[in-house]
């Protein structure tokens, strides 16, 4: 159980500080941006690109039980 936590606390860290890019123009985009700071896009979409991934790692580590 603690070692599930542990993974699943380096799988949390590690997503929340991967670097994410605006698809328009580049910019940086921080952990909590709705939109790009730059030029305004909505991040909607790739939110969901970036959450996917995420989930499907938390799902396979508690699949691993």
């Amino acid at each position: 159980m603690i070692n599930n936590k542990n993974k699943l606390e380096q799988i949390l860290l590690k997503w929340i500080y991967q670097q994410r890019i605006c698809n328009e123009c580049e910019t940086r985009i921080r952990f909590g941006d709705i939109e790009c700071p730059h030029c305004g896009l909505d991040l909607e979409e790739s939110i969901d690109e970036w959450i996917i991934p995420l989930a499907n790692q938390i799902s396979s580590l508690e699949n691993s039980k």
